[in-house]
């Protein structure tokens, strides 16, 4: 976003802009010239891609041609505004690049706009490997090093969901990536696999695989193996195996005392 702010403006009364001098310069015929130059490009865009940004028209002479490089890729309207407004010519070319692996417009954008050649080279081999955009974007801006970026794409291959790739990669290091897929594994569900592995000790990764194992949800499983003793675990499971449903078992468990539950069973 441009800022007029460095444009001296009176408490009372604003300062009329100056134009640029280059412009007060410009003999009129050449001026004539350059308009009309202008508005050829701006008839050939429109009988090529239809009617352009409005925004567009306002583009400096130079920054309209990246606008027109930027629509001839298939990037829509608002984004190749964005892009020429914003973007360098190797910005351009790297927002492009982007658009050609199969990266959304707006995420093409801003990759360019925000990454350096390194992650842009990420985020492409995060798409390649099917992760969506979002997540590429993220995974390539915020992993810091090709071993997590690896580690994201092996969370991935594993059937883990793009969000709890991005998460496990960022936040884990190499057992509780380890436990993270023995999680899985077990067929616990992503983020919950994701949340054991960042927060378990081993003795309650067993447990909260052996809940699993008893057909208890991965909610519950998580929060019995995270918070109960082994007397509640066994409480909860004798629960679940008498036909209680997962909450119930869950909340007898944290709750009941021995003569309650033997009521309930």
């Amino acid at each position: 976003m441009s800022n007029n702010s460095s444009q001296a403006v009176s408490p009372v009364a604003p300062v009329a802009p100056v134009a640029p001098v280059a412009q007060q310069a410009m003999p009129q015929q050449a001026m004539q010239q350059q308009a009309m130059q202008q508005q050829a490009m701006l008839q050939q865009a429109m009988q090529q891609h239809g009617v352009p940004n409005s925004n567009a028209l306002d583009l400096p002479f130079n920054k309209y041609s990246n606008y027109e490089k930027l629509k001839r890729a298939g990037i829509d309207d608002n984004n190749s505004y964005q892009g020429a407004k914003n973007l360098n010519d190797t910005q351009i070319e790297a927002m492009i690049e982007l658009k050609t692996a199969g990266i959304c417009d707006f995420y093409s954008y801003h990759g360019s706009k925000d990454l350096n050649d390194t992650r842009i080279e990420a985020m492409i081999e995060l798409k390649t490997a099917c992760i969506r955009d979002m997540d590429s974007y993220f995974g390539a801006r915020d992993l810091i090093n090709a071993a997590q970026i690896k580690t994201m794409i092996d969370l991935k291959r594993a059937d883990i969901d793009d969000s709890n790739s991005y998460y496990g990669a960022k936040n884990l290091d190499a057992a509780q990536i380890d436990t993270m897929l023995e999680l899985k594994r077990a067929g616990i569900g992503d983020n919950e696999s994701f949340m054991g592995a960042k927060n378990l000790n081993v003795a309650q990764i067993k447990t909260m695989i052996e809940l699993k194992t008893a057909c208890i949800c991965d909610f519950y499983s998580y929060l019995g193996a995270s918070g109960f003793d082994a007397a509640q675990i066994d409480t909860m499971l004798e629960l679940k195996r008498a036909g209680s449903r997962d909450s119930t078992s869950y909340k007898a468990g944290s709750d009941l005392n021995a003569t309650q539950i033997e009521a309930m069973l």
